[in-house]
């Protein structure tokens, strides 16, 4: 089970903390020195979270912070890492390699914030380009990209990027769900900004509101944030 959520640069974090107890991993982005500190206190005895402060950045250099928490009762932390995207808003990719308990399935987790802006396509095509390159661990059975792509209505994943599924596509496209952010002043039309992206050995299956691969499954909701 999983969260992704941008945290939109607030202090304190409660839907967050709230969600977390039916969740396995959180993939967390905007997230601010402030809200990590929240994590740790609330969440730090169930869950290992990985930040850039704990892989040596500082969010000086991460403007846009992204954190990744797992669960420590089902997933085994093997390997951790963040490296810059190609980015003018200090963007990267955090990735993290562990073991799923009581398997024997490997998973590369990723989370990152893509380029804002309408007129930042091409640069998001490129970053999105870099982090499936990300995708080559042989030792792993399945890779999860879970994040705020910023993806508009119109944009599709780069052709040259490595085959990957997308989880709202393969549980049935169930279009209550489809939209991540609201029709606003600042969007005229509602967008699926916030993706879930995987890549795994096997055959995936889609039926009705869920989506097997491997043994693992999708089941999607949705919650409000700052992306909701």
């Amino acid at each position: 089970r999983l969260l992704t959520w941008n945290l939109n640069l607030e202090t304190n974090c409660p839907s967050v903390l709230e969600r977390a107890q039916y969740a396995d991993v959180l993939f967390l982005q905007e997230a601010t020195f402030a809200c990590m500190e929240e994590l740790r206190r609330a969440l730090g005895h169930d869950f290992e979270i990985v930040t850039p402060g704990s892989l040596g950045r500082s969010l000086v250099e991460e403007t846009f912070g992204v954190v990744i928490a797992l669960r420590k009762e089902r997933l085994e932390v093997r390997d951790r890492a963040i490296e810059a995207l190609s980015s003018e808003m200090e963007r990267s990719v955090m990735r993290v390699c562990a073991h799923i308990k009581d398997s024997c399935l490997d998973v590369m987790l990723l989370t990152a914030h893509l380029e804002s802006y309408r007129n930042k396509a091409g640069t998001r095509q490129v970053q999105l380009t870099e982090i499936s390159h990300l995708l080559v661990h042989e030792g792993v059975d399945v890779f999860l990209f879970a994040g705020d792509c910023n993806l508009g209505r119109e944009e599709e994943l780069p052709k040259r990027c490595r085959l990957w599924g997308d989880a709202w596509i393969l549980a049935g496209l169930p279009e209550d769900l489809r939209w991540t952010w609201p029709a606003d002043a600042s969007q005229r039309q509602e967008q699926r900004f916030d993706r879930i992206y995987f890549r795994g050995k096997g055959r995936a299956v889609g039926n009705g509101s869920t989506a097997q691969l491997c043994d693992g499954s999708f089941a999607l909701h949705r919650g409000r944030s700052d992306h909701y």
